[in-house]
C-alpha cells in the first residue's frame, strides 16, 4: 500500500512538472507572437492556470505528509526534493508568464497607441487634402486677393512641414519599432500603413505646390489684367469729360476747326482704346475659367459697363464730328455769300451815290431819279429777303449777317427818304 503511495506521489509530481515545461514552452510561443489582441486572452489564461497548479502542489504536499510514516527515509527525501524542484518551477513559469502578460500588454497598448496615431495622422491629412480640394476649386478675382491665397497656401506648407517632422516623424518611429519583432503579415500592414502615409502626404504637398506655382503664374497676368482695365476705365473717364463740351453756335470759325482736330484726335483715340480693350477681353475670358458664379457676373458686369461707355463714346464722337464738319461748312457757305452781299451792297452805294446829284429842271429829269432809286429799292428789298432766308440757315457767322441786314435796312429807309 505503502508503495503504491510512494510511485502515484512521485508521478503526480513529475506530470506536474512536464506540465510545467510544457506551459513554459507555450508561454514562449506566445511571447515571439505578433498577434497581440489574440493572445493576450490565452496569456491570461495560461496565467491563472499556472496559479492555479500552487493548489495542486500544497495537495501534493499533503499527500506525503500524510504517507511519510508509511515511507522509508530515501523515498521520502526523493518526494520532498521533486516537490521543491517543482514549487521552483511553477515560480518560474509563473513569474515567466507573467512577465510575458506585461509585456503583450505593453506591445498591446503600444499598437493600439499606433493605430490611434496613424489615424490621427490620416484623419488630419484628409482635412487637409479635402480643405485644399475645396479651396482650389476656384481663383480669387483680384490680384490682392490671389497675393492672400499664395500666402496662405505657403502657410499651409510649413504647416504640413512642421507637422510631417513632428507626428508623421513619431508614426514612422513606431512603424520601425513594430516591423523589428513583427511577423510577415505585420510587417505587411506596417508597410501599407507607411505607404498610404507617404501617399496621402507627397500628394497633399504636391498639390499645394503646384497650386501655388499656378496661382502665382496666373497673379502675374491678372496684375497686367488689372493695369490694363484701368486704363482703359481712365480713359473712358477723360474722353466722357471731354465729350461734355459744349460747341457755342457763336464762335468762329477757328474755335470751330480747333474743335474739329481735337475730336478727330479723340477718335483716333478712341480707336485706340478700342483695341485695348478688345486685349482686356481676351484676358478676362481667360480669367472667367476659374471663377466662381459670382465674380464671374461681377467681372462681365464691368466688362459689360466698360463695353456700353466704349460705344457711347465712339457714338458720341463721330456725332460731334459729323456736325462741326456740317457746321464749318455751314459757316464757309454762309461766308461766301456774305462776300458776296458785302459786293452787292457795295455796288448798289455806288449805283447811289451816282444818283446823287442835282436834278435837272424838267419833270422827266425827276421820274428819270425817281425811277433809278424805285428799281435799286427793289433790288434792295429783294437782297434783304435773300440775307433773312440765309440768316435762317447761318452757321457760326450769324453775327455778320445781322450786321449786314442792318446795313440794308439803313440804306433802304436813306433811299426811301432821298425818294
Amino acid at each position: 500500500m505503502a508503495q503504491t503511495g510512494y510511485k502515484n506521489t512521485k508521478k503526480e509530481i513529475e506530470d506536474t512538472e512536464s506540465w510545467f515545461k510544457a506551459k513554459y514552452v507555450e508561454v514562449q510561443a506566445l511571447s515571439s507572437s505578433t498577434a497581440i489582441t489574440d493572445k493576450l486572452s490565452e496569456c491570461k489564461s495560461k496565467v491563472k492556470e499556472v496559479e492555479s497548479k500552487l493548489m495542486v502542489i500544497e495537495s501534493l504536499e499533503t499527500k506525503i505528509d500524510t504517507i511519510s510514516s508509511d515511507l522509508e527515509a530515501s523515498e521520502y527525501e526523493e518526494l520532498k526534493q521533486k516537490l521543491t524542484i517543482l514549487i521552483e518551477e511553477q515560480k518560474k513559469v509563473s513569474v515567466f508568464a507573467k512577465s510575458t502578460l506585461k509585456t503583450l500588454v505593453e506591445s498591446s497598448d503600444y499598437q493600439k497607441k499606433f493605430e490611434n496615431d496613424f489615424g490621427e495622422v490620416q484623419n488630419w491629412l484628409k482635412i487637409k487634402t479635402n480643405e485644399f480640394m475645396k479651396g482650389s476649386e476656384y481663383d480669387p478675382l483680384k490680384a490682392t486677393n490671389m497675393e492672400k491665397k499664395v500666402a496662405r497656401l505657403k502657410k499651409d506648407l510649413t504647416e504640413i512641414t512642421e507637422y510631417e517632422e513632428s507626428k508623421i516623424s513619431q508614426v514612422k518611429l513606431g512603424i520601425i519599432s513594430l516591423k523589428k519583432n513583427g511577423d510577415s503579415k505585420m510587417k505587411a500592414k506596417i508597410d501599407q500603413h507607411s505607404s498610404e502615409i507617404d501617399s496621402s502626404l507627397k500628394s497633399l504637398k504636391d498639390h499645394i505646390k503646384n497650386r501655388i506655382s499656378d496661382l502665382e503664374e496666373k497673379l502675374e497676368l491678372q496684375r497686367e489684367f488689372e493695369i490694363e482695365f484701368q486704363k482703359c476705365v481712365s480713359w473712358l473717364d477723360q474722353a466722357e469729360t471731354i465729350l461734355s463740351t459744349e460747341v457755342r453756335g457763336t464762335i468762329n470759325i477757328a474755335i470751330l476747326d480747333e474743335h474739329h482736330y481735337k475730336f478727330e484726335k479723340l477718335k483716333r483715340d478712341e480707336e485706340d482704346n478700342r483695341k485695348r480693350v478688345t486685349e482686356v477681353f481676351e484676358k478676362a475670358n481667360k480669367i472667367m475659367e476659374k471663377l466662381t458664379d459670382a465674380d464671374r457676373i461681377s467681372l462681365q458686369t464691368q466688362m459689360d459697363d466698360v463695353c456700353d461707355k466704349q460705344n457711347h463714346v465712339a457714338d458720341t464722337v463721330n456725332a460731334k464730328i459729323n456736325n462741326l464738319v456740317k457746321n464749318i461748312e455751314v459757316y464757309k457757305m454762309t461766308a461766301q455769300k456774305i462776300e458776296n452781299s458785302v459786293n452787292h451792297l457795295t455796288e448798289i452805294q455806288r449805283q447811289i451815290r451816282l444818283l446823287n446829284k442835282p436834278i435837272g429842271y424838267r419833270v422827266e429829269d425827276a421820274e428819270d431819279v425817281l425811277e433809278a432809286y424805285g428799281k435799286i429799292l427793289n433790288n434792295l428789298k429783294s437782297f434783304k429777303s435773300q440775307m433773312e432766308d440765309l440768316q435762317k440757315t447761318a452757321g457760326t457767322n450769324v453775327n455778320e449777317l445781322k450786321a449786314l441786314l442792318v446795313q440794308q435796312e439803313e440804306l433802304i429807309s436813306a433811299i426811301e427818304n432821298q425818294m
